[in-house]
């Protein structure tokens, strides 16, 4: 409220003792009240009641004079310690004929029912107790020494009348609901009312309904709306910049978690404790600011718990008041807030020039919950005035002249328009990183200033404008550069904000490619980056599978199921770039899919329905798997299908969640086949097929119980139960699986409230096929249930609730080539890649790789993954390169990156016998330095002999008699022992190099006389070789 006068004010500071009032307030006979510094909210002091106390009663002494103050209004602070009982209570009483009569109960604390130990801010408006002779008393009843009251803080304000309100939403229903933007399951009309239903009667459901103009909110503004709810959640009104089709998933989310710059006010019905929420039935204002939004009570202003339910089928009124500074919500008694929260939305928002869109949103968890707003009005609490707006504004810098930012500026009437006027709005720019400078090298553009006038005709309402501003182009490489401009009105005009801001976007760059390395073999995670990024929040992407080419480029394209959208999107299988929407919305009645699976016919096959959204609807749909057209429903008569797979001889297997039991399905000939598994686990999860664990020839089943956190595997051919898998224990969600070429599995655990990460957060686990144990996990922070592994061992991960994007994960053994730009450009950028030999070869060593690579605008990385083959050959690290090519919109940098394959492979021990395979001799420095070079091989074979290919072995420990020198030491990765350097032979002398020794822990004891390629031509029993000059 805003407060013109202050007309009384009590905050118990004054007094010589804890019962002295001075002379301002009176107790009845009871003694039961003090003056107390235990506690208070305004000083030291409050005024406290305390045990035994039978209706005991603390009354002003002087009455006060509202004669002339009908709007004043009465504000204080008062708190129950948990003590009081139910029937116990502290109470406010007013009388308005000097405590002839009294009104009791006008408001009241009740021991066991209202909040303890906190205070609370009541507000009363004396409109109705208005007269010359108004007094109050404090009343409270306590029987134990223990139970205590408070009051403090109590002031009588004469508040100033509102402002006109002017209206510019208004649904006296919704029976036409144009200027609405419905998403999902929101519609309007609905049923008798002609109400906007935001969601069916019906479980795991979300809807939202948004004004499709945004609207002044920075300024005052007010909105009611009378709404009814069937159960369950609720529903928030939300103010938020961000975007107008937004919704988030089902459940307690209430439609706008992880919505960025945006303020929710709930309208909670459902308590869920792992939020932290207040209560069963509360009103909460929560905003992150520009962040993503949270439902926990974390992220709010403040809540009030309503003494009654609001979800019980009756018609409520909310009113939601904004003065900058505070926000009031009101419900049903529209003339006293229940609560009240400071908030300047200037200030927590990025607003568009003062505006924000708003609307409603909802979502249902498990129960068939119906949830309407019977009428809305939204306007703005002003004087009637022109509203002047503008927008920031940007353009791409270019390299010629003649390149301008245009802002457009809008004049908007408020009420009476039917006279003509005229406003006139003066304007100039401003530098932030951008510099005026004329035409000089360092100027970026040419500052501006004038004046435009905007003259309205009788009846007209809005006008349109446009302030043009010089950019002067050049081809520097450079950021992204601001200015303002700064807007200044006449005194019968409004500006919704007083300035804009232009951007100045760069478009000259150069791109590089940066070297790689690559471990041959690894089985741990490596690099882990953003694939795909979709241009809409809404979206909630499910399931991954990788189809046919769609771009004609030779590779395998990536289909993302979009649950909200009732899609499926195509992305580039080496990009990651969006190519089109695969299937269409709705078609062939697709609802709520959540997997997909492309076919052994090469159609693709997508769940309808959801697990239990629609169960009517819950089947499993065929499109054709080049053109994505609806061919049939090839499932039908489903429950709750989470998950389904394809089995080794091309029939259907699905996860029903409702009956935790494999189901068989014949898609040729569109026929059940029965139940595969019967209680398959306690809480079914996922299906997919994976190794075959049994050797039957026939890929074995797994299957996923999330609760516990097991893996269980079944013999595919039969359904025997195999094997079961304990997965680390965890209080999160667990989400679903897949096997990868190798046998390894891949599970996801999903956080969807993690309070240190406001999208959630995903755990990538990565386990052994055989043991089970856990052998890497990565986190990422947002949260995503759908994990899916392609033969490269390449993990993708899609987003989900409101962060619409797909990760992968890239194994250490893949080569990771970061290109990347030298500065953001305004404009999309490519840029062609192919790889080629050098030591290592395309085939053998790794997969070749050709393609382009397109950097969004404002996007400045993008990788080149280059799967590696792994062998068991030792060999040398080994190098390939990628080189870029037909640069578009930018210049090449460096050009050519080298990637290193460190070779993983060692010589495994044996317990064979050792030979001495070779002896050899080197030199350096013109024959005055030698060393002598022993290979050690393996009898692998078992031929009794040392051949080619017999093992080499590795740290052998060597003994080398050489030159009257005793050299000692073991053999390398590659089998081969080298000594120290000998000098200062004669060359008029034989020299015999003589291994006296050779031994390894594991093999069998050398015999020096096991002699191959080596003689004893020195006749001591030990092979040798004669140096020879």
């Amino acid at each position: 409220m805003l407060a013109a006068n202050l007309l009384f004010a009590e905050s118990f500071e004054s007094g010589v003792d804890s019962n002295h009032w001075s002379n301002r307030w009176v107790e009845d006979g009871q003694d039961a009240w003090y003056r107390s510094s235990q506690a208070a909210t305004d000083g030291s002091y409050s005024a406290q009641v305390r045990g035994n106390a039978s209706d005991a009663t603390l009354t002003l002494v002087q009455s006060i004079d509202l004669t002339g103050n009908e709007s004043a209004q009465l504000n204080f602070d008062w708190q129950i310690s948990n003590g009081l009982d139910s029937g116990e209570y502290l109470a406010l009483d007013i009388s308005s004929d000097g405590g002839a009569s009294w009104i009791n109960n006008v408001r009241q604390l009740r021991g066991d029912f209202d909040a303890e130990n906190v205070w609370h801010s009541q507000s009363v408006d004396l409109s109705d107790y208005a007269s010359s002779d108004v007094l109050l008393r404090f009343r409270s009843l306590v029987d134990r020494r223990n139970e205590i009251a408070n009051v403090d803080n109590v002031q009588i304000v004469s508040v100033m009348p509102d402002l006109p309100l002017i209206p510019t939403i208004s649904f006296p229903d919704f029976s036409n609901p144009d200027g609405l933007h419905l998403v999902n399951a929101a519609s309007a009309p609905a049923g008798a009312d002609a109400s906007l239903e935001l969601t069916p009667a019906r479980p795991q459901s979300n809807g939202a309904s948004w004004f499709n103009e945004k609207q002044s909110v920075a300024n005052a503004w007010e909105t009611t709306f009378d709404f009814r709810l069937g159960g369950g959640a609720g529903f928030a009104f939300v103010i938020q910049n961000h975007d107008p089709q937004y919704v988030s998933d089902h459940g307690a989310s209430l439609g706008y978690l992880n919505l960025p710059n945006s303020v929710a006010i709930e309208f909670d019905t459902y308590e869920n404790f792992q939020l932290n929420d207040p209560s069963h039935s509360h009103i909460s204002v929560h905003t992150l600011g520009t962040s993503p939004n949270s439902h926990e009570e974390s992220a709010s202003l403040g809540s009030y718990n309503t003494p009654s339910i609001m979800d019980d089928g009756d018609v409520h009124t909310a009113k939601i008041s904004y003065r900058p500074g505070t926000m009031e919500i009101f419900l049903d008694d529209l003339i006293n807030p229940v609560l009240e929260v400071p908030l300047d939305l200037s200030t927590t928002l990025d607003l568009d020039a003062g505006r924000a869109w708003v609307g409603f949103t909802s979502s249902t968890g498990a129960n068939a919950e119906k949830q309407e707003i019977l009428n809305w009005d939204y306007g703005l609490r002003t004087e009637p005035t022109t509203l002047v707006f503008s927008a920031d504004s940007n353009v791409v810098e270019g390299d010629s002249s003649g390149t301008q930012i245009s802002f457009p500026v809008t004049a908007r009437r408020l009420g009476d328009v039917s006279s003509p006027s005229s406003v006139q709005i003066a304007y100039s720019t401003a530098d932030v990183t951008a510099q005026d400078g004329g035409t000089g090298e360092d100027s970026d553009y040419l500052a501006a200033a004038g004046s435009i006038t905007f003259d309205f005709a009788a009846g007209e309402s809005e006008l349109t404008q446009t302030i043009n501003v010089a950019v002067n182009s050049d081809t520097i490489e450079e950021d992204f550069e601001t200015f303002q401009l700064n807007l200044s009105a006449s005194a019968d005009a409004t500006l919704a904000a007083n300035s804009a801001t232009g951007t100045i976007q760069n478009d000259d760059s150069s791109v590089s490619i940066a070297d790689a390395v690559s471990i041959e073999g690894s089985n741990q995670f490596g690099v882990v980056e953003r694939f795909v990024t979709t241009n809409s929040s809404k979206m909630q992407l499910r399931g991954l599978s990788l189809g046919p080419d769609g771009n004609g480029d030779g590779h395998q394209d990536l289909y993302v199921v979009s649950r909200s959208q009732n899609e499926v999107l195509r992305f580039d299988g080496v990009s990651g770039k969006p190519i089109d929407v695969f299937v269409d919305s709705g078609a062939g009645g697709l609802v709520d899919p959540i997997d997909l699976r492309f076919g052994p016919d090469g159609n693709l096959y997508v769940t309808s329905g959801g697990s239990n959204r629609y169960p009517e609807s819950n089947e499993i749909l065929r499109f054709d798997g080049q053109t994505g057209t609806f061919i049939d429903v090839a499932v039908s008569g489903l429950q709750e299908v989470t998950s389904f797979d394809f089995g080794d001889g091309g029939h259907l297997y699905a996860a029903s969640a409702a009956t935790d039991s494999i189901e068989i399905y014949d898609v040729v000939n569109a026929q059940s086949l029965g139940t595969f598994i019967s209680n398959a686990a306690d809480n079914l999860g996922s299906a997919v097929f994976g190794e075959d664990l049994t050797g039957d020839g026939v890929s074995d089943l797994y299957v996923t119980n999330t609760l516990p956190r097991e893996i269980i595997r079944y013999d595919g051919a039969s359904g025997a139960l195999i094997d079961t898998i304990s997965l680390p224990a965890s209080n999160v969600s667990m989400g679903r699986m897949d096997v990868g070429n190798d046998g390894s599995i891949y599970v996801s655990y999903v956080d969807y409230v993690s309070t240190d990460a406001p999208s959630g957060r995903t755990t990538i686990l990565k386990l052994d096929g055989s043991s089970g144990e856990v052998i890497d996990e990565v986190s990422l922070e947002r949260s995503g249930v759908t994990v899916m592994v392609d033969e490269n061992d390449v993990v993708y991960v899609s987003g989900d609730r409101g962060l619409p994007v797909v990760d992968r994960i890239i194994p250490a053994s893949a080569a990771v080539f970061d290109v990347s730009l030298s500065r953001a450009s305004a404009l999309p950028i490519s840029v062609d890649f192919l790889s080629s030999d050098d030591v290592a070869a395309a085939g053998l060593d790794y997969e070749a790789v050709a393609g382009t690579l397109t950097f969004a605008p404002g996007q400045t990385s993008r990788s080149i993954v280059v799967p590696t083959i792994d062998d068991t050959e030792v060999e040398a690290d080994e190098v390939f390169r990628v080189s870029l090519t037909n640069a578009q919109g930018t210049q090449l940098g460096d050009a050519e990156g080298s990637a290193t394959i460190l070779d993983d492979d060692s010589i495994q021990p044996s317990t064979n016998p050792l030979y001495v395979a070779n002896i050899a001799f080197q030199s350096r420095r013109g024959g005055k330095q030698w060393r002598v070079l022993v290979e050690v091989r393996a009898d692998s074979n078992g031929n009794g002999q040392a051949d080619d290919g017999d093992d080499l072995v590795a740290n052998a420990n060597v003994t080398v008699q050489f030159a009257g020198k005793s050299l000692e030491g073991t053999t390398g990765g590659n089998g081969v022992f080298q000594s120290d350097w000998v000098s200062g032979l004669d060359s008029s002398v034989d020299y015999y190099a003589n291994v006296t020794d050779l031994a390894l822990t594991g093999y069998d004891e050398w015999n020096p006389l096991w002699l191959d390629l080596e003689d004893d031509s020195d006749g001591d029993g030990n092979p040798d070789e004669l140096l020879l000059f």
